[in-house]
């Protein structure tokens, strides 16, 4: 709505952040975070007109510092924080911030976090504790993808119980059933809404 706060976790070349960006209006803010060099140089240029955009060069997980980004050449939208089984992908170093130290003390209320970094959840979420402990934490828009949080050392029942010890209920967007957390499927995954119950 307008007036509103956004994390982009995961912003890519901004196609997401332009449409945040309308939505909360010049009143509202959006944050836009995103690793890979060449995405954020092309994030950049498609909301230099946005002045209520920030874009922070940073992959988001559980602590501030550097990452390796393992990244996909062949699929813009695929890299990723851990190894995976393609021997052919690049690997660079790349700044990392958890969501709690780049808000420090800054009482800045946050009412989305959109988040879509390919298995990394729980740990961006981890990140995030202080602020989704807060009374007014945000509602939380994301993927939900029992296969990429495997690989990123996950079990995807950790997520969902992380989300519902800090008292926030998940449902799917199209209102189904979540996939299994047994699923090893790549191509089983859903995006969920997170909200305080």
């Amino acid at each position: 709505r307008p007036g509103s706060t956004v994390l982009d976790v995961g912003a890519n070349i901004g196609i997401y952040t332009e449409f945040l960006a309308d939505l909360v209006g010049p009143g509202g803010r959006v944050v836009a975070f995103e690793p890979e060099p060449r995405n954020v140089e092309r994030l950049r240029a498609a909301t230099r007109a946005l002045p209520q955009v920030t874009v922070v060069h940073a992959g988001v997980g559980p602590r501030s510092g550097s990452l390796k980004l393992f990244v996909a050449d062949d699929l813009n939208v695929d890299h990723r924080t851990y190894a995976t089984d393609d021997p052919g992908r690049r690997v660079i170093e790349v700044p990392a911030v958890s969501l709690d130290e780049y808000l420090g003390d800054a009482n800045l209320r946050v009412d989305v976090i959109k988040m879509d970094i390919q298995g990394a959840e729980l740990g961006a979420l981890q990140g995030a504790a202080r602020l989704l402990a807060r009374p007014d934490a945000p509602a939380l828009l994301m993927e939900y993808w029992p296969h990429g949080l495997r690989a990123a050392g996950a079990a995807p029942e950790s997520l969902l119980d992380f989300l519902r010890d800090a008292g926030y209920r998940v449902e799917t967007l199209g209102g189904g059933p979540l996939p299994p957390a047994s699923s090893d499927n790549p191509s089983e995954y859903t995006n969920v809404l997170a909200t305080k119950t």
